[in-house]
């Protein structure tokens, strides 16, 4: 499997407030880079293309409040089997930070031309998480 984690970022918001941000889905849309279409989400799963590429369908696996969310991608529905996690540490009454981590199963081929755009995706994920829930605070 290979694993890609984003760089540790500090969010000037409760850990809670983006724990809940990241916990439902619904709430995710607004997140996701300009690539993602298609965006069909409930509480606990959704669903997307990514432009000329892949079909992603996720469910939420496992949470805790305000520490993380594991996500899981649905096997029958998804181009390839990965994991994303998001993770909060609670650094202060108002401040946090989050990593995203992913891990993908990918063969050896697939992870060399996946690495580079993966890697852009956790980290533009985690910027858009905290510019998203810093303006929404204020």
């Amino acid at each position: 499997m290979m694993t890609i984690e984003s760089t540790k970022i500090n969010i000037n918001v409760p850990a809670e407030v983006v724990y809940r941000k990241v916990s439902n889905f619904s709430n995710l849309g607004s997140l996701m880079p300009a690539q993602v279409q298609n965006w069909k989400a409930t509480e606990n799963s959704c669903s997307f293309e990514i432009v000329n590429m892949l079909k992603i369908s996720m469910t939420i696996a496992e949470k805790e409040e305000p520490l993380y969310v594991h996500i899981v991608s649905d096997k029958n529905a998804s181009s390839f089997a990965f994991t994303l996690h998001f993770a909060f540490d609670p650094i202060e009454t108002n401040a946090c930070t989050s990593i995203i981590t992913i891990g993908a199963e990918l063969n050896p081929f697939m992870a060399s031309m996946a690495k580079k755009p993966l890697d852009t995706f956790v980290n533009e994920l985690n910027n858009h998480l905290k510019t998203i829930s810093e303006a929404e605070l204020v």
